[in-house]
Formats: C-alpha cells, structure tokens, sequence
C-alpha cells in the first residue's frame, strides 16, 4: 500500500520524534480511547487509571467502530482530519 500525499503530511504533523500532538490516547487498562486534552485536566481515565499508551489501532467488531466514532468527532471539530487521514485508506 503506498502512502497518498494526506497520509504523508500527517504522518510528518504527528511525528513521534516531534511535540506529542496526537488528539487521542487509550487508556491501558480498560482500552477506552481518550481525549489528550481531558486526560490532562482530569489526569486519568474514567476508569481510575493513570496509563496510556498511543493508539495504534482502531477496534471494528459487532460491539464497537471506533473509526467510525473518529469519524464523528472530526465532523463535531473534536478531533483533526489530519490525524484521521492515518487511519483512513484512500
């Protein structure tokens, strides 16, 4: 799969060699994906945990659709289309 030109200046937007900037982490205990500006006011997941880890990937089964839900906080302006072109295949 090669890489389409939105794809490549997101990846370089949210570099793991720059500022963390990624607008979701998830959390490592009960796998809720989180908000970075939440979790910085509140300091932990609802969940009581504290540990988070990047998201590397986004769930998809009968229960959950997590790109879907992404989806949805791109149109609401939560979340920036620029991350979502990493996920999305065009």
């Amino acid at each position: 799969m090669s890489l389409t030109d939105a794809q490549i200046n997101a990846a370089a937007k949210y570099s793991h060699d720059g500022k963390f900037s990624e607008p979701l982490v998830r959390c490592d205990s009960c796998a809720k994906l989180i908000f970075t500006r939440d979790l910085s006011k509140s300091g932990m997941c609802s969940c009581g945990n504290m540990r988070v880890r990047n998201v590397r990937t986004l769930r998809i089964d009968d229960d959950v659709d997590e790109l879907e839900q992404v989806r949805k906080w791109v149109k609401e302006g939560k979340v920036d289309s620029d991350w979502l072109d990493l996920w999305v295949e065009k």
